[in-house]
């Protein structure tokens, strides 16, 4: 099959506008490459040569989206992995989905990408940014554990197994991108007679994030946290007294074990310290974003109820709200918003829900480890979703599709260009 009429499938595709035909005619093409390295070819040419004919409207970018991703922009369900997953597309299309992730899914995705005040797409070359230089790899599981008594153990997928013993707590790290705390329980500490002395000997540790870190940590109690990059987590080692309190700080996203009788606190702190404010917990789902560089604290609601404590007022969050924080005891409430967007990056994606570009820029700095320089920056807002696991080139690439911004790239340092 030649490339022009490769091509013109994958913008029918891309436009929706494919037959049933031409669908069956791309998949069989896909299913007579030999190797993967063969299709990866094919379409890295494609799409470094590949302009739309026209800005696409954003009720068809959406469409598109969701056929691409396999899903909708709805409350999402929660999900057990922190590494991205796609639902197939249809059974004649599955080998397409499974090896295009890497290339064609963000090919579509960035195609798709719309923003809201430059009349239309400009040509860019999609290549320039890295001349002469490396890509820039993202993000990964990792993180640093703090014991109680100071000591600093590096967590990544080099090691798998138990870390340390704490009193009566075993510390695991499972599959390099997820640490459990197995406390024995009551009955097996009566038995041995240290029910006594569990009261009385539990530590404090703490989970670090690196920018370009992410992982997940299930405490004593079963509840579950994802941490995101450049966030902290500092808790004990058991649950014991009237409350299970921990302290956060950056962004995490919780699924919190049900315990009428012991409610589970979350203070979010600040870079120096202080409470910013907390959140009290019976059962239930939600996420905190409380980083130093962002202007307000959001707290966001999936399932089940919490009340946000904060200065001298409280208030209670509904399923589908979000508590922002700001000021000296301001606590506004915001209701239906997106819960796709508000834990994007727990499923592995970057969703702009028109972000400005500092907004964007401070997303992509933490989970690739960069620094951002503006000149001239554009007011535009952004909207559109982006793998995470992919390079910065790609995330680069599909911005500069706007033609609203432009970046410059030198080793770690990007710079912002209208």
């Amino acid at each position: 099959m030649s490339t022009d009429r490769i091509h013109y499938l994958l913008q029918q595709f891309f436009h929706q506008q494919s037959t049933p035909e031409e669908k069956e005619e791309l998949a069989l093409w896909v299913n007579t490459l030999q190797n993967d390295e063969e299709w990866r070819q094919h379409l890295s040419s494609i799409w470094n040569n590949y302009e739309p004919d026209e800005k696409i409207d954003p009720v068809k970018a959406d469409l598109i989206l969701g056929e691409i991703l396999g899903r909708h922009k709805k409350k999402p369900q929660p999900v057990q992995d922190i590494q991205p997953h796609y639902t197939p597309l249809p059974a004649r299309l599955m080998r397409w989905s499974v090896a295009a992730a890497a290339v064609i899914g963000i090919c579509i995705v960035l195609s798709v990408i719309f923003f809201t005040e430059n009349p239309a797409p400009k040509r860019v070359s999609g290549t320039h940014h890295l001349a002469g230089q490396r890509d820039i790899r993202p993000g990964g599981n990792k993180a640093v554990l703090t014991l109680a008594h100071g000591s600093k153990v590096l967590l990544d997928t080099a090691y798998n197994g138990s870390i340390a013993q704490q009193g009566n707590t075993k510390i695991i790290q499972v599959n390099g991108g997820l640490l459990t705390y197995e406390a024995k329980s009551d009955d097996a500490l009566r038995s041995s007679g240290r029910r006594h002395e569990a009261q009385h000997s539990v530590s404090y540790n703490t989970l670090t994030t690196p920018r370009g870190g992410q992982y997940r940590l299930i405490l004593p109690d079963g509840s579950k946290i994802w941490l995101n990059a450049a966030s902290s987590i500092h808790f004990p080692t058991a649950f014991t007294g009237k409350d299970r309190e921990v302290k956060v700080s950056g962004e995490a996203y919780f699924e919190i074990a049900p315990n009428p009788d012991m409610p589970f606190m979350v203070h979010i702190m600040s870079p120096d310290g202080q409470k910013e404010g907390t959140v009290k917990v019976l059962g239930t789902h939600f996420n905190i974003n409380a980083y130093d560089d962002e202007s307000v604290v959001r707290t966001t609601l999936l399932e089940g109820a919490v009340a946000i404590l904060y200065k001298n007022r409280s208030m209670q969050l509904s399923p589908g709200e979000q508590a922002i924080m700001q000021g000296m005891d301001s606590i506004k409430v915001l209701k239906d918003i997106n819960l796709s967007e508000a834990i994007a990056w727990k499923n592995g994606l970057f969703d702009f829900e028109g972000n400005d570009i500092q907004s964007v820029m401070r997303q992509i700095a933490r989970w690739y480890n960069i620094n951002v320089k503006y000149e001239n920056a554009t007011t535009a807002h952004f909207m559109g979703t982006i793998s995470r696991s992919v390079n910065i080139s790609e995330v680069l690439k599909m911005l500069e599709l706007t033609g609203a911004v432009h970046f410059k790239v030198e080793g770690r340092t990007i710079t912002v260009l209208k």
